[in-house]
C-alpha cells in the first residue's frame, strides 16, 4: 500500500468538494444494511454518470458504459482525455455497518493501453477530526497496460474509532479502465442492498416550499438592500453570516451575496466582511476601501485566486469604498485563507527590521528556505511535497514562537493592533505549511481559526459576513462552518447557494473559461426546488418540522457541489438540513465575468 498516493487521492477528491467529500450521517439507514450503493453501476443518470456516485477528475472522462461489462448490462469507464492526475468515482459507506468489523472489498477491472499509471479499487477510513486511519488505493498492485477482466481485492479491519468511510475506483494513467461487479463483505457476509426509489416530492410538499420561500429580484442597484427586508427575520440575532456558493464562477451567486452585504451594512451599520482569500493580501483591499489608497483592480488581482478576480467582486469593492466615504461606520475587508506565505513573510521582515533588528539575520535564515520551496511545492510528487512542507513548517513555527515570546517587548514600541497583526502573519506562514502535511490542521480548521481571530479583533457589535464555497461554510464534519458552529452556536448562520441549470466559469479541460453543467435530476434538492416553478427563492431550512410536507428535506438527497474545476455533474448524497440553515436557489444561472483570462497562480477550491 502506498499511503502517499492515497493522501494524494484524498487531496484530489477534496479539490472538487471543498472540505467535504460526503456527509456520512445518513439518518435513514446508517445503522442498517440497507443503503443502496449501486455497486454494479446498473443505475445511471441521464448524463451518463453512475447513480449515487461522485465522479470526475480533470483530464478524465467518467461514464457508465453499456457496451463493455463483466456482468449485468453496464460497467463504469474511466478514460484519460487530456492532462490530469486521477479519474475517480467515489461514494460513502454507512459507518455503523462496518465499525469494529472486517471488510472485504472486491471488484473486477479491465484495462486498455494504460501507461504512466494504473487502475485500482480504493478504500479510506477516517477517524476523529478527519484523521486518516486506513488508506489503500492499490498503487502497489493495480493493473496497467492492457488486461482482461480480473478480480481484485482490498481487505481491512475497520477501527472502532472510525467516523467516516469513503471508497471507490480510480485510474491514474493514460488509456481506459473499466470497473464492474463490486462487492463488499462485512465479517464474511455480503452487504445487502435495497434498490432505492427516487424521491419525487408531492404537490403538498412543493406547496410547502412555495409557502415558506421568499422570492427576490436579481437587479442590483444602489438601493437593492430594500428588497431584502425579510432577510432580517432570517438573520435575526446571528452575528456571523456565512454566504456560500454552489460553484466558484456563477454571476448570480456573486451578485446576490453583494446584495446581502449591502443590505447588512445598511441595516446593521457595523460590518466586517471576510472572503476565502489569503489574509495578508486581502488587507490591501481593506486599505483601498477604508483610505482610498491603491488601485482596487490591482488589489483584487493581488489576492491571487482567479475566482474573485471578476467584475462582480470589483463592483462590490467599489461600492464598499463609496459606502465608507459617506458613512460614519466603516466596512472592513479581510481574507481568512492561508495558502500563500509571500506577503506575510515580507510584512514580518519589515516589522522585525524596525523593532527587533538583532533577530533579522536569524529570521532570514529561517524564512529564506520558504520562497525556494513554495513555487516548486505544487509540482512535486506527494512524498517530496510533504518533506519540503515539513521543513517549511519547522522554520515557520520557530519564527512564530519568537514573535509570541517577545510580544510584550514589541508592545513597548508599537500598539497591540500592529503587533497582533504581525503575529497573525507568522501564523499564516505556518498554516500554509501545515495544510500540506497529513495529520496536522486542515485548511478548513485553519480558516476557522483565522475567522475567530478576525472576530476577536473586531468591534463587539460587528456583523461578520463570510464569503466562501458551500463546502467551506457547511456545518458538515471537518468544514470551516462546522468549527465555527461549534464555537459560536446560534451566533453563526450559514446560507448555501444552489441552482438547477446553467453555465459557470471554471478551470477545465480547455483551460479557464465558461462551462455548462447538467440539469438537476429527480432525487436532488435542486430538482425539487426547480419543480416549484419559482425562478429564485430563499428557503429557511430551520422551518422544517415533523410534518410530512417538509420532513422529506431531512432525508438523504443529492446536492450539487462544484468548486474551481469544471464538472458535468457534481452531485453527492447529503442531508441538506444538517449542512445549511438557509438555501438560496436560482433556477438558471450564468457565468461570472472574469477580469483576466489566464493565471500563473494555482487555483483555490
Amino acid at each position: 500500500m502506498n499511503k502517499i498516493k492515497c493522501v494524494l487521492l484524498l487531496i484530489f477528491i477534496s479539490a472538487f468538494l471543498g472540505c467535504k467529500v460526503f456527509n456520512n450521517t445518513d439518518k435513514d439507514n446508517s445503522n442498517s444494511q440497507t443503503k443502496f450503493l449501486n455497486l454494479n453501476f446498473e443505475l445511471s443518470l441521464s448524463n451518463g454518470y453512475p447513480w449515487g456516485w461522485f465522479a470526475g477528475g480533470q483530464g478524465f472522462k467518467v461514464a457508465v458504459d453499456s457496451s463493455e461489462f463483466y456482468s449485468g448490462k453496464k460497467s463504469l469507464r474511466i478514460s484519460k482525455i487530456s492532462a490530469g492526475s486521477f479519474g475517480v468515482a467515489t461514494t460513502s459507506f454507512p459507518i455503523e455497518a462496518a465499525k469494529g468489523k472486517h471488510v472485504s472489498y472486491t471488484g473486477y477491472i479491465k484495462t486498455q493501453n494504460i501507461v504512466n499509471g494504473y487502475a485500482g479499487l480504493w478504500w479510506r477510513v477516517d477517524g476523529k477530526n478527519g484523521n486518516v486511519l486506513y488508506l489503500d488505493n492499490m498503487s502497489d498492485r493495480g493493473p496497467s497496460g492492457t488486461t482482461p477482466w480480473r478480480r481484485y481485492k482490498i481487505d481491512l479491519d475497520v477501527s472502532k474509532d472510525a467516523k467516516d468511510i469513503v471508497f471507490g475506483v480510480l485510474s491514474s494513467g493514460d488509456g481506459t479502465a473499466w470497473f464492474d461487479d463490486l462487492n463488499i463483505e462485512i465479517d464474511g457476509k455480503e452487504y445487502k442492498q435495497v434498490a432505492p426509489k427516487t424521491f419525487v416530492p408531492s404537490n403538498k410538499q412543493l406547496s410547502w416550499i412555495k409557502k415558506n420561500a421568499i422570492t427576490f429580484d436579481t437587479v442590483l442597484t444602489e438601493n437593492e438592500g430594500k428588497n431584502l427586508e425579510k432577510l432580517k427575520q432570517i438573520i435575526g440575532n446571528s452575528r456571523i453570516i456565512a454566504l456560500g456558493e454552489g460553484t466558484h464562477g456563477t454571476s448570480e451567486f456573486f451578485k446576490m451575496k453583494d446584495q446581502i452585504v449591502r443590505y447588512t451594512a445598511d441595516e446593521y451599520k457595523n460590518v466586517v466582511f471576510a472572503i476565502e482569500a489569503n489574509m495578508p493580501e486581502a488587507k490591501r483591499v481593506n486599505d483601498y476601501i477604508t483610505t482610498g489608497v491603491g488601485d482596487p483592480k490591482a488589489a483584487l488581482s493581488g489576492m491571487y485566486f482567479w475566482t474573485w478576480n471578476t467584475q462582480e467582486v470589483l463592483d462590490m469593492i467599489k461600492w464598499m469604498r463609496r459606502y465608507n466615504i459617506s458613512k460614519k461606520e466603516k466596512i472592513k475587508f479581510w481574507g481568512f485563507d492561508c495558502q500563500y506565505p509571500t506577503i506575510a513573510i515580507q510584512n514580518i521582515k519589515d516589522f522585525i527590521k524596525k523593532y527587533d533588528v538583532n533577530y533579522y539575520d536569524s529570521l532570514n535564515i529561517y524564512y529564506n528556505v520558504i520562497p525556494d520551496i513554495f513555487p516548486k511545492l505544487y509540482r512535486m510528487n506527494e512524498q517530496e511535497k510533504i518533506s519540503e512542507a515539513s521543513n517549511w513548517y519547522r522554520a515557520a513555527i520557530t519564527v512564530l514562537s519568537h514573535l509570541k515570546i517577545n510580544r510584550s517587548k514589541y508592545l513597548e514600541q508599537d500598539d497591540s493592533t500592529d503587533v497582533d497583526w504581525i503575529i497573525q502573519n507568522a501564523r499564516i506562514v505556518s498554516q500554509g505549511a501545515e495544510i500540506n502535511i497529513p495529520g496536522k490542521k486542515s485548511r478548513d480548521e485553519d480558516m476557522a481559526l483565522n475567522v475567530e481571530w478576525i472576530i476577536d479583533h473586531s468591534a463587539k457589535n460587528a456583523k461578520i459576513v463570510l464569503w466562501a464555497h458551500n463546502g467551506h461554510i457547511s456545518k458538515a464534519n471537518y468544514c470551516m462552518g462546522n468549527y465555527l458552529n461549534h464555537k459560536y452556536g446560534n451566533e453563526f448562520i450559514n446560507l448555501g447557494f444552489a441552482f438547477h441549470s446553467g453555465k459557470y466559469t471554471a478551470y477545465g479541460d480547455t483551460g479557464l473559461g465558461v462551462y455548462t453543467t447538467s440539469n438537476s435530476e429527480p432525487g436532488s434538492v435542486e430538482w425539487a426546488l426547480h419543480k416549484t416553478g419559482m425562478k429564485r427563492m430563499i428557503l429557511d431550512l430551520r422551518k422544517v418540522s415533523d410534518s410530512p410536507d417538509s420532513k422529506w428535506l431531512e432525508q438523504t438527497l443529492y446536492f450539487r457541489e462544484i468548486g474551481a474545476h469544471a464538472m458535468d455533474n457534481g452531485f453527492f448524497p447529503t442531508i441538506i438540513t444538517d449542512d445549511f440553515d438557509v438555501l438560496i436557489f436560482f433556477d438558471k444561472t450564468t457565468p461570472s465575468h472574469l477580469l483576466l483570462k489566464s493565471y500563473t497562480h494555482y487555483n483555490n477550491n
